[in-house]
């Protein structure tokens, strides 16, 4: 998009006058790292006609959006700030002169021309994850899939989404799998589209039998379900088994968390308990909006912006109050490193949007910024401590 048509919609924004479809192109537009400049420079603008009194209101109110990362538009990463949606820029246009001066931040006006800290120096040879992922078969042959392609469909042959043959190899059961700092996507016999996250194995037959299409899942997935009311599908975790006919739904259960949760983004689910292999009473439905937590037998309905769970899937990190372990434990995965910590941080929590795709230095660098927290980098080791 160009430049001047930005601009026209920063003002509608700064103004109240702009859209859902608006504001998020916005944020399209800024959460790429080479329009840095243009967002400072729109803030400069504003700077030079703003109120000089209003501008330098509310400075520790300004601060915390500086750990809550302020680059991203407030209304998709902030929404449940206490700071009102019309003020942001305001607030974000303080930073930038406040900072600079009490802690010497002055982010976007340096940060493209800064050295890393000494601390995170060390990183070279961590990049973001990217397409890679392992296929089992029934009698135990592994195929490592090609990281040039975006997934797999499983028809009467075997073949990447582009169409390109994979293998003549004929299986009853398959086991996709990825490792750490990787992700894949499948395309089931039904049709039903699956997105794997990092460290994600998804158990799945090469075709469906009459009755019901049961997959078995760890980790995370995306899941966009083929409509099919005398089939119903089946996703089974170790604690959790959802339920659908046909509908769009993001379920995270990792081992190593302590809840099993399914978000609906479209139609309806029903979850249900599991324990050791048999189904419990405990069963709740969702509508879209819902996330089901499964906790031991229980089940916890809350209302959840659906899109930030599945950020993931749209190459960002989205935060919301989230400890320092629970978001270390996504950035792991993504980026093959292992988190040591010095201190107890389960009580520090951090809110923001991060591209995956960001160098990592830079990604640990503006969790620093929240000012309560030092890291250090060694290879693949991230060493983090109370400040």
């Amino acid at each position: 998009m160009e430049e001047k048509n930005i601009k026209l919609l920063f003002d509608k924004y700064l103004n109240d006058e702009a859209n859902t479809d608006e504001i998020q192109s916005l944020y399209n537009y800024f959460g790429i790292r080479e329009n840095d400049t243009v967002l400072l420079r729109f803030i400069q603008d504003y700077l030079h006609y703003s109120d000089e009194n209003s501008r330098l209101t509310d400075q520790i109110e300004a601060d915390q959006i500086v750990s809550d990362r302020w680059i991203a538009i407030a209304d998709h990463t902030l929404a449940k700030s206490k700071v009102r949606r019309l003020h942001w820029i305001k607030y974000a246009a303080a930073i930038v002169v406040f900072c600079s001066v009490a802690i010497g931040l002055y982010i976007y006006s340096q940060r493209l021309s800064s050295t890393p800290s000494e601390n995170l120096s060390r990183a070279d040879q961590v990049v973001p994850g990217s397409n890679k992922a392992t296929l089992t078969f029934a009698d135990g042959a592994k195929l490592a899939l090609d990281g040039s392609k975006q997934g797999i469909v499983i028809g009467e042959e075997l073949t990447y989404s582009d169409g390109s043959k994979v293998t003549d190899v004929q299986s009853p059961l398959l086991v996709l799998s990825t490792p750490k700092g990787g992700q894949y996507q499948v395309t089931l016999s039904d049709g039903t589209k699956v997105y794997l996250n990092a460290m994600t194995t998804l158990t799945y037959p090469q075709k469906f039998a009459q009755g019901e299409r049961r997959v078995q899942l760890s980790g995370e997935a995306y899941f966009e379900v083929s409509h099919d009311a005398k089939q119903p599908f089946v996703v089974k975790t170790d604690r959790q088994e959802v339920r659908v006919l046909g509908t769009v739904f993001n379920t995270h259960a990792y081992p190593d968390e302590g809840a099993v949760t399914t978000t609906l983004l479209r139609g309806k689910v029903k979850l249900s308990t599991v324990e050791k292999g048999g189904l419990q009473n405990q069963s709740a439905v969702l509508n879209p909006g819902e996330q089901g937590t499964s906790l031991a037998t229980a089940i916890h309905v809350s209302k959840v912006d659906a899109a930030e769970t599945i950020a993931w899937k749209n190459g960002k990190f989205v935060f919301d109050e989230t400890s320092i372990p629970a978001m270390m434990r996504q950035i792991e995965r993504w980026y093959d490193v292992e988190t040591i910590y010095s201190d107890d941080l389960s009580n520090i929590a951090f809110s923001g949007s991060i591209s995956r795709y960001e160098d990592i230095k830079d990604v640990l660098r503006k969790i620093e910024l929240t000012n309560k927290v030092k890291i250090s980098l060694e290879g693949r080791r991230i060493r983090m401590s109370r400040k």
